[in-house]
């Protein structure tokens, strides 16, 4: 069982709850986009502790150049990211991603959509919030802040959104200001339906 604790109220989801495989016993992929700060790290780590976790940017900091991936690199440990999430066994897989790439993150997704569900969350924010998030929490980020900020003006979701719809692929978005409860009652909906 999993906690979420927001002020004095602890929201629970049960991992009993959660409806991983269908009757056909199909894998899934959960998957959370959004810009730096938006906390998809931190649902991620809340909801889905006991599962398979992957972060994208565990495998573009491999391509690091002193204190920054340079931009051209990124798509390298995505590359490396998607290879590694076909080799794996596990029933269920969440699979963190920032913004980078959205043209082919959808043509890998699709792919995916063959042998596991594939369950889309797009995780939004005020720039003004994730801009504040940024500055309490910069050590945890990527490079230095003012490329990071360049990253918070990236048209999210309104790029990926076509991307998806025109790949037949579903999503929920997640307003990140919300309370944690409101977008864990979402995500528990939208895992049941898949």
């Amino acid at each position: 069982m999993t906690s979420l604790i927001t002020g004095e109220v602890a929201f629970f989801v049960r991992h009993a709850d959660l409806e991983y495989t269908d009757c056909m016993g199909q894998k899934k992929l959960i998957v959370f986009f959004g810009k730096p700060g938006a906390g998809k790290s931190t649902i991620i780590r809340e909801t889905f502790a006991q599962e398979r976790i992957v972060d994208v940017k565990d495998y573009v900091l491999r391509y690091r150049a002193g204190d920054d991936v340079p931009e051209e690199k990124t798509i390298d440990g995505y590359r490396d990211m998607y290879r590694f999430v076909i080799s794996l066994k596990d029933p269920v897989v969440v699979l963190e991603l920032g913004t980078n790439h959205p043209v082919y993150n959808v043509e890998q997704l699709k792919a995916l959509g063959a042998s596991r569900v594939v369950v889309i969350f797009l995780c939004t924010a005020s720039v003004d919030t994730l801009d504040e998030r940024l500055r309490n929490r910069s050590a945890r980020f990527i490079g230095d802040l003012a490329r990071i900020r360049e990253r918070l003006q990236r048209p999210f979701p309104n790029e990926l959104i076509p991307l998806l719809e025109l790949a037949g692929l579903s999503y929920t978005v997640l307003d990140m200001e919300q309370p944690w409860t409101d977008n864990v009652i979402l995500i528990n909906q939208r895992l049941r339906d898949a």
